[in-house]
């Protein structure tokens, strides 16, 4: 079993700052989606959805929205958006570390936002993503840059995050392949595609 890598898990008490003007500004939603190629008939899954940031516009543009989360708070923080958005088609489960109870090949499309660098075996999680995957699917990580242009002043400390050529490397270590850097309109966040084939 490999050792497990040092996190740095986000403060729950600080879900306000993760729907603030600031981070629309820094990270809007639409350009991440839109890699997604999101469509009515998919049934979609977000790995570590906190409190339906990408969860919730995601949900307008696929047939079914799933957001997993290890926290139970974020999730319940989570259930009031939805309950708020009335947004009848977006189911929320609590996930393990590394496990995801969903079917194999259940989910057309995975999203996972900012999320991997939390993860004590990011390689794993990743490979359940694949598992969950049907074939062809595709899953888009969103992370930190490792370099911090502007001082890391927001986001985990830099010791926690992951390269973009290390995210690539645990994605194709997880058998995942196509893996492709994206052009987005991110400062501080890189994006990288890849398809289960």
């Amino acid at each position: 079993m490999s050792t497990p890598r040092e996190t740095h898990k986000f403060d729950v008490s600080l879900h306000g700052v993760l729907h603030s003007v600031v981070r629309r500004r820094m990270l809007p939603e639409r350009p991440a989606l839109e890699l997604l190629e999101l469509g009515s008939g998919l049934v979609a899954l977000e790995v570590g959805c906190g409190t339906g940031y990408f969860l919730l516009p995601m949900a307008v543009k696929v047939g079914y929205a799933i957001g997993v989360d290890v926290s139970e708070k974020m999730l319940r923080r989570c259930m009031e958006r939805v309950r708020s958005a009335r947004a009848a088609n977006v189911g929320l489960v609590r996930c393990g570390e590394s496990t995801i109870p969903l079917r194999s090949g259940s989910v057309q499309r995975v999203l996972i936002a900012n999320a991997l660098h939390e993860m004590h075996y990011p390689e794993k999680m990743l490979r359940e993503v694949r598992r969950v995957l049907c074939q062809g699917g595709l899953v888009l990580v969103v992370e930190w840059k490792k370099r911090c242009l502007f001082g890391c002043l927001s986001g985990p400390p830099k010791a926690h995050r992951l390269s973009s050529a290390e995210t690539e490397a645990l994605l194709i270590g997880a058998g995942f392949s196509g893996v492709e850097q994206c052009s987005v309109p991110y400062r501080r966040h890189y994006v990288l595609r890849a398809v289960k084939g």
